[in-house]
Formats: structure tokens, sequence, C-alpha cells
């Protein structure tokens, strides 16, 4: 399998990947800014994005390469270890250690390509929120970049436990103040029957309800006003949801 990869980031990184390169069967196309790279992936189709870990607002291109592109991703670290704190939260597919040997470089590339997906499998959020404008955003969202993703929707906590009950999801959005009883109780009840991942998706600032909610079982916490393709990313990295591998 031949593989197309954009490469994204800092000249010296970049070009020492593609010296490393010259010669296999991997094509490499590198751009140094962010919008070159994002107008060649609107014309072309790249089998991989390759980004250099530590270009500014790292985070944000992923997330837009990831659900605006469709496209792969693997990130160019550089082994500190200090320094994979945010890139361990990227929604990516693989790391790639600039200090890797060429023979390394090319395994990498090889085994990144193994698990690579031509599209994100539909899947079934229930939203527990109150708030129908933020229950609307929500579901457009995700029936703009994560298409066929079935939305469930409940505006207190115990029709949403309700619904966690009877139907089995993927992963639950949760509000933590709602109009009958609080976020808190509602996962706690769903820890009751389920391991379903739980975001906590919620305008307040308190580190004690962060504390709380993490110690009831919260995969995640997401502050208002949020950013959709940062918490979309978060809930595929938590579902783990993917298609099968694409032989070409």
């Amino acid at each position: 399998m031949k593989l197309n990869i954009l490469a994204l980031g800092r000249k010296n990184v970049i070009g020492r990947i593609i010296r490393a390169l010259n010669g296999s069967d991997i094509s490499l196309t590198s751009r140094n800014e962010v919008s070159d790279a994002l107008g060649l992936l609107k014309k072309e189709k790249f089998d991989l994005a390759l980004i250099d870990g530590y270009m500014d607002d790292v985070e944000a291109i992923c997330y837009r390469i990831t659900w605006l592109y469709h496209t792969p991703i693997a990130v160019v670290i550089n082994g500190k270890e200090s320094d994979w704190d945010i890139l361990r939260k990227l929604d990516v597919d693989g790391f790639i250690p600039e200090e890797a040997s060429n023979v390394e470089l090319i395994s990498h590339f090889t085994a990144i390509a193994r698990h690579i997906t031509d599209h994100i499998e539909p899947a079934k959020i229930l939203v527990i929120e109150d708030d129908e404008q933020i229950q609307e955003t929500l579901r457009l969202s995700f029936q703009m970049y994560w298409p066929g993703t079935e939305i469930f929707c409940a505006s207190t906590g115990l029709a949403g436990a309700k619904i966690a009950r009877l139907e089995r999801m993927d992963a639950i959005l949760l509000d933590l103040k709602l109009p009958d009883i609080t976020g808190l109780e509602v996962l706690e009840n769903i820890r009751n029957f389920s391991k379903v991942p739980v975001v906590i998706v919620t305008a307040t600032r308190d580190q004690d309800d962060v504390v709380k909610c993490i110690r009831a079982g919260a995969n995640d916490f997401v502050i208002k006003p949020f950013k959709q393709l940062e918490l979309m990313s978060r809930v595929r990295r938590l579902t783990g949801i993917k298609e099968a591998a694409v032989h070409k």
C-alpha cells in the first residue's frame, strides 16, 4: 500500500523526515503554513496528515483536520515526557518520535497505516440538557461533522437516566444543573447500571464540582461555551469509535 502523506510543521523537523523517507514507498508533501496545508486538503485526498506536535495551537489544527477533512493524523513528538501532557489528549491515530532512525520512521508509518480509516462510524449519543438551544446546537454539530450519529435528548435528569437505562449509548453528554435532580445525581444513578462514557458539559467552573464528578465516574469535563470540534474529538476518543481498517 503506497501512502500519500501531507506533512505540516517546522522545516527542520519535516525536512529531516522527508530525507529519511526518500526512496521508500511513501509519498510525502510538505507545507510550513497551516492555511497552505488546509487549502491542499480541500483539493486532494491524503491517507495521513503528519503534524509537528510543537506548532502553535496544535490542538485546534488536529481538530480541524480530523473533522473538517476527515483525514487521519500522526503527530511528531520530540520524546520529552514532560511535553506530552497536551499531546496525549489529542484525538490522533499515532505518534512519530522526532529522533527515530530512518528504519524506525518507516516502521512507525507502516504501523499507523494498518489502523487508519476513511471515516468514523455513526454513534448513539444521549444529551441530558434542559437548554433547548444547546440541545439543537449539539444535534446540528453532530449532524454536520459526524454524519449518521443518532442524538437522543432529555431535558430532565430523571428522563435522561431512564433513556440511558433503556437504550445502549456510546456516550452521554450531561449538564450539571437540571430542573429536577442534579447532574451529579444522574451520573451516580447511571453508574449503578452502566459504564458508558459520560462527559460533563456545564457552565460551572467550581473545582469541587469537577472533583465530585470525576470521583463519581465522569470520564471528562467540558466548560460552556465549548468548541464543537473539541467536544466531538473528546467523545470520539472516549468511545474509540472507528470503522474497521480499510485496505487499499
